[in-house]
């Protein structure tokens, strides 16, 4: 008796790891949820601005958590995040920006509904010096 439950055991627990390599495999595949590109037209000299769109690729993949993002703030200074145009407006959105630490900006938020496809916020930042560098988004 003890045997066939061990065997029982045993077997759902195989199951259960084919199921979940499988769907990790499955989401490997998947394109990315966030993306992130410069909306910003004007050209990109020091004392211009540059904003940096956060984009959501599906409807519902956003709707609570944490986003971290850094920068070179000898290039760059954060200037504001503000919440993009992919929020329902009955979703009640709440969103806080932290940018206090050098280097890095957080935006926690939470939403009812979650966000659409589209830009989900914005990220502007005052360029200090010609160079290059990025605006990257923490895994």
């Amino acid at each position: 008796m003890r045997s066939n439950t061990r065997r029982l055991a045993s077997l759902l627990l195989a199951v259960a790891l084919l199921f979940a390599l499988s769907s990790t495999a499955f989401a490997a595949g998947e394109k990315p949820l966030v993306t992130m590109e410069t909306v910003s037209s004007d050209p990109v000299f020091p004392g211009n601005q540059v904003t940096v769109a956060v984009k959501a690729t599906a409807a519902d993949v956003m709707t609570d958590g944490k986003l971290t993002f850094h920068y070179d703030s000898a290039v760059l200074k954060f200037v504001e995040a503000r919440s993009g145009d992919a929020w329902l407006e009955d979703g009640g959105l709440t969103y806080v920006v932290n940018s206090e630490q050098q280097n890095k900006v957080i935006i926690a938020f939470l939403d009812e509904y979650g966000c659409q496809a589209g830009e989900a916020f914005l990220l502007t930042f005052e360029v200090l010096k010609e160079q290059k560098t990025t605006v990257s988004l923490e895994q």
